[in-house]
């Protein structure tokens, strides 16, 4: 299966090919452990999705981050899934390298805070 890499530790986006849920794992860097779990953190416009580490997104510390222009920036790699909307199989991405490219901004953590405390700002 086609899936699409957002590395925000070297900010590339490259495409592998995956057979299941571990090849996925092993890409965003889950350690293979019953209490880590990787999840969707969003959807995007074309029923693709973004697989993250559940503990990234709640890791300040992390020195790597994206936006994708959903509700949040997400720490650590990200992986783009197709979905079979009929069967809720994953299957191919249909997102491209190119789109995603024109989606993403990489971020420090110096980023992300600032980006956070304007937010509040803004909805105070």
């Amino acid at each position: 299966m086609r899936v699409l890499v957002i590395n925000p530790f070297d900010e590339t986006i490259t495409e592998k090919t995956v057979t299941d849920y571990t090849d996925i794992q092993k890409l965003i860097g889950a350690p293979f452990d019953e209490r880590q779990y990787f999840e969707v953190a969003t959807d995007l416009y074309n029923g693709d999705s973004v697989y993250v580490d559940e503990e990234g997104m709640c890791s300040p510390s992390s020195e790597a981050w994206f936006d994708i222009g959903a509700h949040q920036p997400f720490a650590g790699v990200g992986v783009v899934v197709g979905l079979n909307i009929n069967t809720g199989e994953s299957v191919d991405a249909k997102s491209t390298i190119d789109e995603l490219k024109a989606m993403v901004e990489f971020m420090s953590p110096l980023q992300v805070t600032l980006a956070s405390k304007i937010a509040r700002h803004l909805t105070s």
